[in-house]
């Protein structure tokens, strides 16, 4: 899939109802669908800190108008919903269009005919806006991969001292929120330590999580490493800046550095990293659904 999206930000959408509506048409023309058959998701979030996402007929689309918070976010997608996705970003004082189609092509022209229809026009941020810039386009541009829920697993593997029990499970609490089921050797088992990491490595994992800090590794986090690279089991080093990081063990992967007691600072790349890999998932639905006889 290829994503794309404008280098600008855009004023608010014009309070005209049919813009909308003819949007979702237009979209269902160059998706080669029907426009009774494009999904329709809303996105909100309110300032009490709740969101609520909510599925609507292209029909109500009028009903939104005007565009702005508490909507955060709009997509549209054909019925077949993972060939392509037209993403509406609503901010305070902008907006933002992202597509995502099988092709660049496909995906460039879902953006300018969002951006012609809807008669956006160009909206200069401030200089302070332009510092978040580009975090923000980071961020839009993974959320539409993680609309769909694709479920992931991971093993979070550490040292079991305070320092780094706390920096895991900050790590934890962050991937759980992120729809990710995370398995750790953490509980106690009446059987040898590698024994138990052996078992929960060898169940159906999608990406294994290292985390290294001041406290060192040990063998048998090396072993876990060993084992998850044999496996093909993607891996994701976190590493305290100041720790001498051997890379050889990890052969090229790239790893993700953190500032001590900031482990926050990740988060951002983290995403990153879980819209890859569910977009290899998606990738590797698909080519299994072509495989498998009728």
């Amino acid at each position: 899939m290829a994503t794309t999206a404008t280098d600008r930000e855009f004023t608010p959408i014009p309070a005209d109802p049919e813009r909308l509506e003819n949007l979702a048409k237009r979209f269902a023309a160059e998706t080669d669908s029907e426009a009774a058959e494009v999904t329709v998701s809303v996105s909100y979030q309110f300032e009490d800190g709740s969101s609520d996402i909510r599925q609507m007929q292209p029909a109500a689309l009028p009903t939104l108008v005007p565009i702005a918070p508490p909507i955060s976010l709009i997509t549209l997608r054909p019925a077949d919903t993972l060939s392509a996705c037209l993403s509406i970003h609503v901010r305070q004082d902008h907006v933002l269009i992202y597509a995502e189609a099988s092709s660049m092509s496909l995906a460039t022209a879902l953006v300018e005919t969002a951006v012609s229809t809807l008669g956006l026009e160009p909206h200069s941020p401030s200089d302070e806006r332009r510092l978040f810039a580009s975090l923000e386009r980071r961020l839009d541009a993974v959320q539409s991969l993680q609309e769909e829920d694709i479920r992931l697993r991971c093993f979070l593997s550490y040292r079991f001292k305070d320092a780094d029990t706390r920096v895991a499970n900050d790590v934890q609490r962050f991937l759980e929120l992120q729809g990710v089921e995370v398995l750790t050797g953490s509980s106690y088992e009446p059987r040898r330590v590698e024994d138990k990491v052996h078992s929960r490595l060898s169940s159906a994992l999608d990406f294994v999580v290292y985390l290294v800090t001041a406290s060192g590794d040990s063998s048998w986090l090396r072993d876990e490493v060993s084992e998850a690279r044999v496996t093909g089991i993607p891996v994701i080093p976190l590493v305290e800046e100041g720790v001498a990081f051997e890379g050889g063990l990890f052969g090229n992967v790239e790893y993700i550095p953190f500032a001590p007691g900031h482990v926050g600072d990740v988060w951002i790349a983290f995403v990153e990293a879980l819209a890859f890999i569910r977009a290899g998932r998606r990738r590797g639905s698909h080519l299994k659904d072509e495989l498998e006889p009728d």
